[in-house]
């Protein structure tokens, strides 16, 4: 719930709290419901049903919330690593510019090498060199 909202209910909640005309209906209503007991349980289970309905849809609002924050952070880790690309590529551009040689030992540096990878271990123990 947002500030605004929040203030909202507040507010309104005050105001409800100093109604007298409100409080003499929930009164007769609390005394109608103690003289009817099914009447009382139809009400109490509605009452019970609404419950269960906002707090489904504050659920499925919060899941969307999730799944809309992780698109949003696996955007920006894409775009993090091709602008670190980009940067990387632009350095090399320029440095190219000044001497071939400094690009080529810049550009031997920054490239991954294969054995830097996530499962280089699993793959370089599962190669046999023996013939």
């Amino acid at each position: 719930m947002s500030a605004n909202e929040n203030r909202k209910v507040q507010q309104r909640r005050y105001n409800l709290e100093r109604d007298q005309n409100f409080q003499k209906e929930m009164y007769d209503c609390i005394n109608i419901l103690q003289k009817m007991p099914g009447y009382k349980n139809r009400v109490w289970e509605k009452i019970s049903n609404m419950h269960n309905q906002y707090e489904e849809e504050k659920g499925l609002q919060g899941l969307k919330a999730g799944e809309i924050a992780r698109k949003r952070l696996i955007e920006k880790t894409k775009r993090t690593e091709n602008d670190e690309q980009t940067g990387l590529d632009e350095l090399i551009d320029k440095t190219a510019k000044t001497s071939a040689l400094q690009a080529i030992n810049l550009s031997k540096l920054l490239t991954k090498k294969w054995s830097e990878e996530k499962n280089a271990y699993f793959i370089m123990s599962n190669i046999k060199t023996e013939k």
